[in-house]
């Protein structure tokens, strides 16, 4: 029997502290949050700090990691502030300090992989210089907090490719955005950059056109890329969509059977062809200093077909028999330019939608093959014939103005790179990795800012999944808060792109000021003697708009020849534009040097500079932007208590002064003005003083003569005040319509329209006319696509006098816009006549009011000529009347 005396007597003695409780073991500190996530952490006692000591020891012979040292000690600077020295000896190692060391024996580590020891010092052990430059990135995360938990782990990746992908083709995208990518994705351990861009070319000059970059610009991108152990892969995309560099050449261009030239395609079976396309290869592989070489070589087709070109069969046949069929003169080409770039020491890359099995020449087996696209050969395929295939699936593209890689949907159902579009394969023998890639399909559709946001958490999906464990969280908010705790790359954060306060100023250069020539639409920005305020306001993305007061529009980069969708023209002048939110053109990068800015534009990348007739986009190669003075003024503003106003009715002008400025503003007066005719009163008022951030509101009846045909009238004001000695006048305005009936009425039926589409969505013609802008006609898109122009015939109900129309774009898109247009009436629905109104809609979403002389009708025709963004098709929300 067991005494109950002795349990009793033991918490006695305890409780007197005569006899000590055996110690319980701590929990193990949990793995450390990094990205790609540390796989088999080995949790062990204690801590690692920094300290004021702390150094960066490597071995003095290894001379392969001191320039990786030398980065470490500078990001770990930029991340924590401190200074750690990179000391050549690794003998004496100190609480604190940081040892970086290769030991060529480990060939468990693998070309990249590293071994990680934390205790009173870290320790990064690697086989190669990579491998411990990767050690280096993992110790920079952990380093985002105070301590690093005592542990150790062996980190190797799971495939030897995890890139990103940039076309940076037709459209330009900044060396700096190009170089924060550089860091961010070797923070990452993502290992690959492929670039598809034009660099410059001395050999042929007449490819030069903007979007290109220059040879000091990649040599300084190639440097960087080299420091952080990122494989730049360059493309020239070829034989297809080559016109950014054969757009001079029409001796290059393959014709078609009906004799027209198509500058996307390179005529493969010239000589001269190949001869420039390895001018071009060569050129640029004396840039880049790569393994690899990659030439595209997708969509020689696209939109047409080989028996348009019969010369190619012709080519194929003299070469390889009379069995030969066309496709195997484009399988020659690709083989041919292997050969070129395998002479060089490089090994080829090529888009898996260009392999064919038509050919009956076979591909060389020795090109890497992307795989992008599910239709064609699939990856098992490729595989099977003992290919290396990259896992470049459309599910990791990010399309500016449209698709967006959904890095949730591919966590939370555990892609992998065996995940091909259209095919899961069953090993990664053969698979050499994946990669995130980014299109300027709709150039204008996105900011580089933009992109950079919305690419920040697929990059990290994309570094997880190609290294370790798909899914190292339990869902995807744990797996954000791993990304959120990580952060971004040392010094990713470290830029100002704002930095100008929001407000109204005046810009200068010469004692002129920038304003636009005249208060109409498209009217050029030019130098001028009046002063003329403008609003310039930050936007989400980190860019600026410019909103000029007089005229109540943004400066926008808009005219001139169009690749993507962006205005790629140099020399073209800067114009001011209805508002639109939505629209990137009309945001612009501001540097600032005292009280001087300078702008870029944020889609063409342009600078904005002055020639002859004004301020005008330019190549800012060989062009500086110009400075310009900025000054803070007063901000006055106009605007009308309606929309429209009938002869015999008056509308209310409201002037709203406010001092947006640091001084006082004296003796200020407003003096309104309306068109000819036109009454308002009174003429003038006056206010005092306006102390800085005061505000003062003055009104003013404005009324229409009796007898005035509709149009648009601009009702404004001219605001004077002191501030010291200087005299300022600034003008504003708003616009109204003068119409002759209050309210616009919508058409009771469709008559006719060309095209309707019923089966992709419900884009038929009559939601137009319903009165409801969330449904919208379409013309046809899922079964074919016809083009302008474009038509659709309304019936008003009755005969009436018509004074305007009103056209509303679709609300949901941008594709679809009616750009140019003409406008008839007619009383029978029949005979149409000339057109009664004829022009360009802006490329916005707000409605378009059309004056007209006032016309007896009782049918509408509106013609659609071109869409803004030179798609095929055409959209109408609402198309209203204003008659009586």
């Amino acid at each position: 029997m067991k005494s109950r005396l002795i349990p009793v007597l033991l918490t006695a003695l305890i409780a007197a502290g005569l006899v000590s409780t055996p110690a319980t073991a701590e929990p193990a500190a949990p793995t450390p949050k990094t990205i790609p996530a540390l796989t088999g952490w080995q949790s062990a006692a204690g801590t690692f700090q920094l300290t004021r000591q702390s150094r960066i020891l490597v071995e003095p012979s290894q001379t392969a990691v001191h320039d990786d040292a030398a980065t470490f000690a500078a990001d770990a600077k930029e991340l924590t502030g401190r200074v750690l020295p990179v000391v050549r000896s690794t003998s004496a190692g100190l609480a604190g300090d940081l040892v970086v060391r290769l030991d060529p024996a480990r060939a468990d580590l693998g070309a990249e992989g590293y071994e990680l020891t934390v205790g009173k010092t870290v320790a990064i052990t690697a086989k190669t210089d990579a491998g411990a430059f990767y050690g280096t990135r993992t110790v920079l995360q952990l380093l985002k907090t105070t301590t690093i938990p005592a542990g150790s782990v062996v980190d190797v990746p799971a495939y030897a490719e995890r890139g990103v992908g940039v076309c940076a083709c037709l459209i330009n995208v900044s060396m700096a955005w190009f170089e924060r990518l550089v860091r961010d994705a070797a923070y990452l351990k993502l290992n690959q950059l492929w670039v598809e861009l034009k660099v410059k070319s001395d050999t042929h000059p007449e490819s030069v056109e903007w979007g290109y970059y220059t040879k000091p610009q990649i040599a300084a991108l190639q440097q960087l890329a080299d420091r952080y152990h990122v494989t730049i892969v360059p493309e020239v995309n070829s034989p297809g969509h080559i016109e950014p560099w054969i757009r001079n050449r029409l001796d290059l261009q393959l014709t078609d059977n009906a004799g027209q030239k198509q500058v996307s395609r390179l005529d493969i079976t010239k000589p001269e062809a190949f001869e420039f396309l390895t001018d071009i290869i060569d050129e640029n592989l004396s840039v880049f200093r790569t393994p690899y070489w990659h030439m595209g070589a997708d969509e020689y087709m696209l939109g047409s077909d080989y028996a348009r070109y019969p010369q190619l069969l012709a080519y194929a046949r003299e070469k390889f028999g009379p069995d030969a069929v066309p496709q195997d003169a484009f399988v020659d080409f690709i083989n041919r330019i292997n050969a070129h770039v395998k002479a060089k020491g490089k090994t080829l890359r090529i888009w898996n939608d260009g392999i064919t099995t038509a050919a009956t020449v076979p591909l060389d087996r020795d090109i890497i093959v992307e795989h992008w696209l599910g239709s064609g050969v699939k990856p098992s395929a490729l595989l099977a014939e003992g290919r290396q295939v990259m896992n470049a699936a459309y599910a990791l593209y990010n399309v500016r103005g449209g698709f967006k890689t959904n890095a949730q949907q591919l966590y939370t159902s555990g892609w992998t790179p065996l995940k091909f579009d259209g095919e899961t394969v069953a090993d990664r023998n053969g698979i050499t990795g994946a990669k995130i890639t980014l299109w300027p399909d709709n150039g204008s559709g996105n900011t580089e800012n933009e992109i950079e946001a919305e690419v920040r958490m697929p990059l990290r999906f994309i570094a997880q999944a190609t290294w370790g464990s798909p899914q190292p969280d339990p869902d995807y908010a744990a797996f954000t808060a791993r990304a959120d705790a990580v952060g971004r790359a040392p010094g990713f954060d470290n830029v100002n792109r704002t930095p100008v306060t929001a407000g109204t100023y005046s810009l200068a250069t010469g004692g002129k000021f920038l304003g636009p020539k005249d208060n109409t639409e498209g009217a050029p920005l030019t130098l001028g003697g009046t002063e003329s305020a403008w609003d310039v306001t930050p936007t989400t993305d980190g860019y600026y708009t410019l909103t000029n007061l007089a005229s109540g529009r943004c400066a926008e980069s808009r005219l001139g020849t169009r690749y993507l969708n962006t205005p790629l023209e140099p020399g073209t002048a800067i114009t001011a534009q209805t508002c639109d939110t939505t629209n990137r053109l009309q945001r612009w990068q501001l540097a600032k040097s005292g009280d001087r800015i300078t702008l870029v534009n944020a889609i063409t990348r342009m600078v904005a500079t002055f020639d002859g007739s004004g301020l005008i986009q330019q190549i800012p190669d060989g062009h500086s932007p110009a400075p310009l003075t900025i000054t803070p003024v007063v901000r006055s503003t106009a605007a009308v208590d309606r929309q429209t106003v009938t002869p015999g009715t008056a509308a209310t002008l409201t002037v709203t002064v406010t001092n947006t400025t640091k001084t006082t503003a004296t003796d200020i007066t407003v003096t309104p003005s309306a068109p000819a005719g036109w009454n308002i009163a009174p003429s003038k008022q006056s206010v005092d003083a306006l102390a800085p951030g005061a505000t003062k509101e003055l009104s003013f009846t404005a009324t229409p003569p009796a007898d005035a045909p509709a149009s648009t009238v601009a009702l404004g004001a001219v605001t004077s005040y002191m501030q010291g000695r200087a005299t300022h006048q600034l003008a504003t305005t708003a616009g109204v319509r003068l119409s002759c009936v209050p309210e616009a009425s919508s058409p009771v039926a469709v008559t006719y329209v060309d095209s309707e589409e019923t089966a992709g969505e419900d884009g038929r013609a009559v939601n137009a006319i319903d009165g409801n802008p969330a449904t919208f006609w379409h013309t046809e898109w899922s079964a074919s696509q016809p083009p302008p122009p474009h038509e659709i015939q309304l019936d008003l109900g009755s005969t009436k006098s018509v004074c305007a129309v009103t056209y509303q774009t679709r609300l949901n898109a941008t594709n679809g816009r009616i750009a140019d247009y003409e406008i008839y009436l007619s009383t029978d629905g029949t005979n149409w006549g000339q057109p009664v109104a004829k022009g360009t809609f802006a490329n916005s979403p707000d409605a378009k009011w059309v004056p007209i002389a006032a016309t007896t009708a009782r049918y509408l025709r509106l013609v659609q000529l071109s869409e803004a963004s030179g798609n095929p098709f055409g959209t109408a929300a609402e198309i209203t009347v204003d008659a009586k």
